[in-house]
């Protein structure tokens, strides 16, 4: 339910261009009308590159450590793939809310939802991410950054590279980016 208010509030805010990172992707992907990163790499494969992440990324701003099984977004995958947005329960994000974090820098808290898993949902907006009335041309329909689910096709996910031609322009860019040069 919240996740699916996060999509609803976000989709008239938002340009088709402008993408969203999220650890949660299921029913915000379903209702968001826009691309989504997964940053748990089910979806994103890219994303598993930030996996296992540094040991200094797994405290919380309070300086609690976050155990590397948690479901939690790394810094450097934010830093690297910059989404124009990034939708997570704080329980997901806290690392992200350090006072040395880079991502305080570039992210400001555009707007916060109930709790869901005992933290409220918070959806953070890049500071250089235009308002989708500044930028036209909305998509009508959703994109996961994915390779599993080509229409027509069985998809062997441990090989992506073999579909790299049917994926969106966005998708094949952060799968052939050397780890250095994510965009």
């Amino acid at each position: 339910m919240r996740y699916r208010q996060a999509a609803e509030y976000l989709n008239p805010r938002v340009s088709g261009a402008q993408t969203v990172l999220t650890s949660e992707v299921g029913v915000f992907g379903f209702y968001f009308e826009g691309p989504v990163i997964d940053a748990v790499g089910l979806c994103t494969p890219a994303s598993l590159r930030f996996f296992p992440p540094s040991r200094d990324d797994t405290f919380d701003h309070e300086g609690n450590y976050r155990t590397e099984a948690s479901n939690f977004t790394p810094t450097p995958m934010v830093m690297a793939l910059r989404p124009d947005y990034l939708v997570n329960s704080l329980v997901f994000s806290r690392n992200l809310l350090r006072e040395d974090s880079p991502f305080l820098e570039e992210y400001v808290r555009q707007h916060e939802l109930p709790p869901i898993w005992g933290e409220p949902l918070v959806i953070f907006r890049r500071r250089d991410a235009r308002a989708a009335s500044a930028v036209s041309g909305r998509r009508a329909n959703a994109s996961i950054v994915t390779v599993s689910e080509l229409e027509g096709e069985q998809v062997d996910p441990f090989h992506p590279e073999l579909y790299l031609d049917q994926l969106p322009r966005e998708a094949r860019q952060i799968l052939l980016a050397p780890a250095d040069r994510l965009p």
